[in-house]
């Protein structure tokens, strides 16, 4: 860039000296102005980085590798190109797709487009003069659409019909299977209730002497074979223990006694229930 320094000195003129070559040391930022016609670009001189950096046109500037190494390091470098111009809308596009602005290309030229558009405009036209012919119009007859409605109407009859008797087959085969349940609940041979009010296994005999037997002993660690189940009571919400005694009889008892009589058989009872993850 060159600027030229003239001095007047009376009417005398003296002769202009040549302009002085300034040299560009690096370029600290850029701005638009007129808006956004005009770039300008904010100048470092080389050998008078001591003065301030003044403002210079884009066309002062020119292209070279210092305004290369500025856009590329640019955050936005989009404010190279004029807003609104191709160059802009292609930069866009190029950073869009991940591509250098430099390399970005123009869009296809207007005489195609123009072609598309009238290719578009001709079927739509097509489109407004089918539109625009009279259309046919049917007439319909009343004898025919009351046969419909009657038919349509016998079969929803039919439908309803059918409903009802899946419905009442349904009932007589819940009807049938109610007793056959409860027939099979009370012929139940596996179970049986004990003097305790609690369910026992037929296969073993209840003992109603235990009370007799071991009562008067402190512990039935030695008396107890195992125990069989545990129970909560519905009314007071204690818990019932089976305990199987080495004869194999069994009876139900208060947990709270088992627990002071055989705490060992009890806890070999929770730890086969332990359900262990690992």
């Amino acid at each position: 860039m060159a600027r030229s320094k003239t001095s007047k000195k009376g009417s005398k003129k003296e002769p202009s000296p040549e302009p002085e070559e300034y040299t560009i040391g690096r370029i600290l930022s850029h701005r638009r102005k007129q808006g956004g016609a005009l770039l300008e670009y904010q100048i470092e001189w080389a050998g008078y980085e001591e003065d301030k950096p003044t403002w210079e046109p884009e066309d002062n500037v020119g292209e070279g590798p210092i305004v290369e190494k500025y856009w590329k390091k640019c955050k936005t470098p989009l404010d190279r190109y004029t807003p609104g111009s191709k160059a802009y809308r292609a930069a866009a596009k190029a950073l869009k797709d991940g591509d250098s602005p430099k390399k970005a290309k123009v869009d296809p030229s207007p005489k195609r487009k123009a072609r598309k558009r009238a290719s578009a405009t001709s079927d739509d036209e097509e489109a407004a003069e089918e539109e625009q012919k009279p259309k046919k119009r049917g007439r319909k007859s009343p004898n025919g659409a009351k046969k419909v409605v009657e038919e349509v109407e016998e079969q929803q009859e039919e439908q309803e019909q059918e409903q009802e008797q899946e419905q009442e087959q349904e009932q007589e085969q819940e009807q049938e299977q109610e007793p056959e349940a409860e027939e099979k609940q009370d012929d139940d041979p596996g179970v049986r209730d004990d003097v305790d009010g609690y369910e026992h296994d037929d296969e073993r005999p209840v003992c109603t002497d235990w009370e007799e037997k071991y009562g008067d002993k402190a512990s039935w660690e030695n008396e107890v074979k195992t125990i069989e189940t545990m129970v909560q009571d519905d009314e007071d919400t204690k818990l019932r223990v089976c305990v199987v005694w080495n004869d194999d009889s069994q009876t139900w008892l208060d947990a709270d006694e088992v627990r002071g009589r055989c705490p060992q058989k009890l806890l070999d009872f929770f730890i086969s229930h332990l359900k262990w993850r690992r």
